[in-house]
């Protein structure tokens, strides 16, 4: 029997912007203000939700290139094997 998850994209999205703050602390939580500004302006432009639901993702992902893979590497070991590697 196949069981079918269900996974909010918000809470995803948030927790992948929430890693990537932990693996390069020089982008700590530049990724939610960006969202939150641009969350704002589509408000205030009154954009659809759907419109501002999208673009809060988008903000919330626009600097995932910013992070090395060598910043990333200990949060990454740290998953897999569930160690602190310093």
């Amino acid at each position: 029997m196949q069981r079918r998850v269900s996974v909010n994209l918000g809470n995803l999205v948030l927790s992948l912007s929430d890693a990537m703050d932990l693996a390069s602390p020089s982008l700590w939580q530049h990724q939610q203000r960006t969202a939150f500004i641009v969350w704002e302006m589509g408000r205030i432009a009154k954009l659809s939700d759907v419109r501002i639901e999208n673009s809060f993702i988008a903000a919330l992902l626009h600097d995932i290139g910013a992070c090395k893979r060598v910043d990333l590497l200990p949060f990454i070991l740290f998953l897999i094997f569930s160690i602190q590697i310093i």
